[in-house]
């Protein structure tokens, strides 16, 4: 079976970022950790992937460790 499409869904690839700011006041776009989830849908995906994030990171809250979240389809062959 195709592991991008399975019958659970589609595989992606969630990312939890910060912006922190470097001795010489530039921004950085940091990955802070990245997930992969299989789900009907990117949102079902993201709630997946935050329910983990929190579990992980040992937080009541995802944005307590994080200020945004990307959702991409995974490359194919990434599983």
């Amino acid at each position: 079976m195709n592991q991008q499409n399975s019958s659970f869904g589609r595989c992606y690839d969630i990312s939890f970022h910060n912006e922190l700011t470097d001795s010489t006041g530039h921004m950085h776009h940091c990955c802070q950790r990245s997930l992969q989830m299989t789900a009907p849908d990117p949102g079902q995906a993201v709630a997946l992937a935050i329910r983990e994030f929190e579990r992980l990171e040992g937080v009541p809250h995802w944005d307590l460790h994080a200020q945004s979240i990307v959702c991409r389809p995974a490359e194919p062959n990434a599983h």
